[in-house]
């Protein structure tokens, strides 16, 4: 928008500020200029060529209007282009009613220790489970386990069906964060080592998941772990 002339950007930082600041919001579906003022923006009368007598006037408005409409056409690229990129990672995605689908959860746990980024290679995805209605457009209502303690209708970003005998982790975690992950609570200690830290032995324990596979359990401190965990006796 300035590349022919860097050195006037800031002069057309006013209107740039006016042009967002009057423009709908699908975030807020308002306009900032309405939330901060309580009224819509006044409409600015579009300038028609030669109206004005004084020729500096005119050549004044003829450019103000000019640069309106360049922003106006820059901005709507550049929120089009924003779009584009958005879409490529988004996939249309309906179930009918008795489809087997996964859901997907995210596993969380506590933890103050820069070794264990393994954590975000563990599966997001459980079931599969029946689709028992669905609830307006983007969401539907599945069949989990009665011991689930959480909402039964998903959106369906959050689903992915089921295709030929493939299968993820067939039970469903019942304990979650006021963000909804999923907290991996210690179960058992399968073993337990002695390592060296800054020249000083620490003991590990491998911990047994309760909300995971044996095969996702992890080496912990133990220091560390019996002060996220009080209540539990190694």
């Amino acid at each position: 928008m300035t590349g022919d002339r860097p050195k006037k950007w800031v002069h057309w930082l006013p209107l740039a500020a006016w042009w967002y600041n009057t423009s709908f919001h699908s975030s807020i579906r308002t306009t900032p200029y309405k939330v901060v003022y309580g009224q819509p923006p006044p409409t600015p009368i579009p300038y028609k060529a030669l109206s004005s007598s004084i020729e500096i006037v005119d050549k004044s408005l003829q450019h103000r209007e000019a640069t309106v409409k360049m922003l106006k056409e820059h901005l709507h690229n550049a929120q089009h282009r924003m779009k584009t990129q958005a879409d490529k990672k988004r996939s249309e995605r309906e179930f009918a009613v008795g489809d087997l689908v996964f859901v997907k959860l995210r596993p969380y746990k506590q933890t103050s220790l820069k070794s264990h980024c393994i954590y975000k290679l563990m599966p997001r995805f459980f079931g599969p489970f029946k689709v028992l209605q669905r609830v307006g457009a983007i969401a539907y209502k599945l069949e989990l386990p009665e011991r689930t303690r959480i909402h039964l209708v998903f959106h369906v970003s959050q689903l992915k069906k089921k295709t030929g005998s493939s299968s993820c982790a067939p039970y469903l975690p019942t304990t979650f964060t006021a963000q909804g992950h999923v907290i991996l609570k210690p179960e058992t200690v399968l073993d337990r080592c002695l390592v060296k830290r800054n020249n000083k032995p620490i003991t590990q324990v491998l911990v047994k998941w309760y909300n995971a596979p044996s095969e996702e359990s992890s080496w912990e401190n133990l220091y560390d772990l019996q002060a996220r965990f009080p209540n539990f006796s190694p």
